[in-house]
């Protein structure tokens, strides 16, 4: 008996804050709800430190396609 493996091309995750408010939105547009808006603004200012006593754990990532 032989088994066949089919290799899946690996990708890397090309996810905004839209691809996945869309269908989040679309779903609550079926049961006539409101539907959510990506905050621009909250980006801004995401990575400061709040300059409390205690330390913070800031961290930033990227995919590395841009």
């Amino acid at each position: 008996m032989a088994a066949v493996v089919t290799p899946t091309p690996v990708r890397a995750a090309q996810n905004s804050s839209q691809d996945f408010l869309d269908p989040h939105n679309t779903a609550l547009g079926r049961r006539r709800r409101p539907g959510f808006v990506g905050q621009q603004r909250g980006r801004s200012y995401a990575l400061v430190h709040s300059g409390g006593l205690y330390g913070e754990n800031l961290f930033w990532g990227s995919s590395g396609a841009d």
